[in-house]
């Protein structure tokens, strides 16, 4: 395994506290690339994700973790993982991470043409 791995995951924060062996498998079967968009992962880039996210009730279980490109988990935010694929048009049940590098502008395309999701206001107006 690379060093630079080891060094990311002794990095980790207390709340993604995950073990080394979660990651470096997560790596190793996602062949080192985003589950999204399909980049190499490096020290720089590479973040654990949550498919269901802690504030929708998910856990950190190694089922419900994948390795993102900063890009894609900031673009994810705190959606799960199907209705980010289902709004991004990508195939919902694909294990693996795309053959082929979806640059990021398809991302900015598809956000561009939907409307905006207009969200309840926690103080009524107030």
């Amino acid at each position: 395994m690379e060093y630079w791995l080891d060094k990311w995951i002794a990095g980790q924060t207390e709340r993604k506290a995950l073990k080394p062996e979660v990651i470096k498998a997560k790596f190793e079967n996602q062949d080192g690339r985003c589950m999204y968009c399909g980049r190499k992962l490096n020290r720089a880039n590479m973040h654990a994700d949550h498919k269901k996210s802690l504030k929708n009730g998910g856990s950190n279980t190694p089922a419900n973790i994948q390795l993102l490109c900063g890009y894609c988990n900031r673009l994810k935010g705190s959606m799960n993982d199907k209705p980010f694929r289902r709004y991004y048009e990508l195939d919902l049940a694909s294990k693996v991470p795309p053959l082929r590098l979806i640059p990021f502008s398809y991302f900015d395309k598809i956000k561009a043409s939907k409307p905006k999701v207009k969200r309840k206001d926690p103080y009524n107006g107030f």
